[in-house]
């Protein structure tokens, strides 16, 4: 079960994280299941470091094998790197005319794709920043969210018209337009 509001437990979006000292507990508040449970020690969680380059609220974090991202409602995407998690010398990748929402690297870990209210998904070159194409929603629709297939075959965006977007992420060309409509009324 969920904690309550009145438990103090902070609640984010769909999900919910508890921690206290030793247990670290996750929801998903839609269906009511515990989905994760794991048993910390106090001694094992350590701040390691805190990122405040962004000028708005931070939207996602998404990690490879060398780096995080990070995305912001300040239209931007920082890059850090593992080693020191020291901003890398060519971030922010700049690019978007809106708030980013989302960002996700490739399997590889060389594309970092960032998706924005302005409709376009940007693919990046991690190794130095440089925009590797822009894949424009056909509507311009919001993007809110986005996701390499395991194979990097697919690249796939979700918009805020329920539509999802399939590219084939090899030749940059739209595969499929899946549309969902919905009679829920809630």
């Amino acid at each position: 079960v969920p904690p309550s509001p009145s438990s103090g437990k902070r609640k984010w979006g769909r999900g919910s994280l508890s921690l206290s000292l030793k247990t670290l507990k996750g929801w998903d508040l839609c269906l009511e299941n515990v989905h994760f449970q794991v048993i910390l020690h106090h001694q094992m969680v350590k701040l390691i470091c805190t990122l405040a380059d962004h000028k708005d609220d931070v939207n996602y974090c998404a990690f490879s094998s060398s780096y995080l991202a990070t995305c912001s409602l300040d239209k931007t995407v920082r890059l850090y790197s593992l080693n020191n998690f020291g901003e890398v010398s060519y971030s922010p990748l700049k690019g978007h005319t809106y708030a980013v929402h989302c960002c996700c690297f490739s399997p590889s870990g060389h594309i970092l794709a960032s998706c924005s209210t302005d409709g376009n998904t940007i693919l990046w070159n991690t190794q130095d920043g440089l925009k590797v194409a822009v894949l424009e929603h056909p509507c311009r629709n919001p993007l809110r969210i986005c996701r390499f297939s395991p194979d990097s075959t697919y690249l796939v965006s979700g918009a805020a018209d329920g539509s999802v977007n399939v590219w084939n992420a090899q030749t940059l060309k739209l595969y499929r337009i899946i549309l969902w409509r919905s009679n829920f009324l809630g």
